[in-house]
């Protein structure tokens, strides 16, 4: 497992990747390190990634698509028109409505 960990991220594992990996087996070892060849850019955190193929149990099959960092972080990023729009939003009849009080004109 260390030389073919070696093989794919040019690095060497540290002692708990090593126990990482001689938990999920040699076959599952490869498996995600083939994921990590097939990517097409290099994967900075190699001890993360492996954390998460083996928590999120991905496949060669399936590989993970990256996010953009500003869709990432803004997911749920809806005006109040959108937010209305979306097929999942129901407003419930006794919701409370903060009514508008322009101070400045009082």
């Amino acid at each position: 497992m260390k030389l073919a960990y070696e093989a794919v991220t040019l690095t060497s594992p540290k002692e708990e990747m090593v126990n990482i990996l001689s938990v999920v087996g040699i076959q599952r070892t490869l498996e995600i390190l083939l994921i990590m060849r097939q990517l097409a850019t290099k994967v900075k955190k190699p001890d993360g990634f492996i954390k998460k193929a083996i928590s999120e149990n991905w496949s060669p099959s399936t590989l993970p698509v990256k996010l953009p960092k500003k869709q990432s972080k803004h997911l749920y990023d809806f005006t109040q028109q959108a937010r209305k729009k979306t097929p999942n939003h129901q407003e419930s009849a006794g919701s409370s409505r903060i009514s508008f009080f322009n101070w400045l004109e009082e």
